[in-house]
């Protein structure tokens, strides 16, 4: 277990932490490219300007934490447990969250083209500032997330409806 640790500048890409345990842990501006983090426990830290791309959190288990300015294209976190997570002005294109179980999770100014949202409850997550062409969620799980007018006219058109201004 890493607790009350501070990561600054390190390359942690390629590397394997299965089921690793952090504590108040900051990282910031460090590489996880391609990492493999499954059954990761993450609990009250930070990731700050990183690089997550490709890294997989199948199954990780995140608590309390923020994730802000980082690179998280073609990231894995399905079926990750996350309570009080948030993700603030970070690219998530092509990222999967697949079957999640969120709890007050906040995505903030991010960028979310081809996310996957598959089987994950979105009821009270707020999309409406984040930015994305095209998302992947599934219907009945989508009921109580808060999107703006522009992503209630594209839901929309999913669902087969014609918006008549």
């Amino acid at each position: 277990m890493f607790d009350d640790c501070v990561f600054k500048d390190m390359s942690f890409a390629n590397s394997d932490w299965k089921g690793a345990e952090f504590v108040d842990a900051v990282f910031v501006a460090c590489d996880f490219s391609n990492a493999q983090l499954e059954n990761v426990m993450m609990h009250r830290c930070e990731i700050i300007n990183s690089k997550l791309t490709g890294t997989d959190m199948a199954n990780a288990k995140l608590g309390h934490m923020l994730i802000k300015e980082s690179d998280a294209r073609y990231a894995n976190f399905n079926f990750a447990e996350m309570k009080e997570v948030e993700f603030a002005d970070c690219n998530l294109v092509d990222s999967d969250f697949y079957e999640c179980d969120f709890k007050q999770v906040r995505f903030e100014k991010c960028k979310m083209d081809n996310m996957n949202f598959s089987e994950t409850d979105l009821d009270g997550v707020d999309l409406s500032n984040n930015t994305y062409d095209r998302i992947e969620v599934t219907l009945p799980k989508i009921a109580g997330c808060i999107v703006s007018k522009e992503q209630a006219i594209g839901f929309a058109h999913v669902l087969g409806l014609t918006v008549k201004e």
